[in-house]
C-alpha cells in the first residue's frame, strides 16, 4: 500500500511539474523588442511577436520578452530603453540562467524595408552573430524575419 502511495505521490509530483520530469532543460533567450527606424513602432512591435513566435517555434529554446525580463531583473523602463549589449548588461542575463540574447530593429531606406538582428552570448558577454537583411515591400517583412532568426540562429 505504501508503495502504491509513494508511486502515485511522485506521478503526480512529474505531472504537475513537467520540467521535473524533462532531463534537459531548454537554454533560455532573451528577446528585446525590435527598433523602428523610419517605420511605424507597431510595425516594430507586431515583427517582434513575430520573432518570439518563430525562435519558440523551434522548440530549442525557452523564450522570454523584453518585458519578463525587466520584470524578473527589477530594472525600470528607462534602463530597458538603454538595450542591453554592453558587458554589464549582458552579464547580468547571464546570472539570470538567459544563455542569449536577441536584438535589433525594422527600418526603411529609401523603397526598401530593413531588418537587423544581433544574437550575443550572455554566458561570455559578447556578440556571438548577427544578421542584415532587405525586402521590396512591407509584405515581405514577415517572412524576411521568419528567415532572419532561423538564420541567425543557425536553423535555415
Amino acid at each position: 500500500m505504501k508503495k502504491t502511495s509513494l508511486f502515485l505521490s511522485w506521478l503526480l509530483v512529474l505531472i504537475s511539474f513537467p520540467s521535473l520530469s524533462n532531463a534537459k532543460e531548454l537554454p533560455r533567450v532573451a528577446v528585446w523588442d525590435l527598433t523602428p527606424r523610419n517605420t511605424p513602432t507597431s510595425h516594430a512591435e507586431e515583427l517582434t511577436s513575430f520573432l518570439v513566435s518563430e525562435i519558440t517555434k523551434l522548440k530549442k529554446y525557452e523564450v522570454y520578452s523584453q518585458e519578463n525580463v525587466r520584470t524578473l531583473a527589477g530594472w525600470s523602463a528607462e534602463r530597458m530603453k538603454l538595450g542591453c549589449t554592453d558587458t554589464k548588461c549582458l552579464t547580468a542575463l547571464g546570472q539570470m540562467d538567459i544563455a542569449k540574447l536577441i536584438s535589433g530593429s525594422v527600418g526603411k531606406i529609401g523603397k526598401r524595408y530593413t531588418v537587423s538582428l544581433n544574437l550575443f552570448d550572455t554566458q561570455n558577454a559578447r556578440a556571438e552573430n548577427a544578421i542584415s537583411k532587405t525586402c521590396q515591400s512591407e509584405d515581405e517583412l514577415i517572412e524576411l524575419i521568419q528567415a532572419s532568426v532561423r538564420e541567425l540562429l543557425g536553423e535555415s
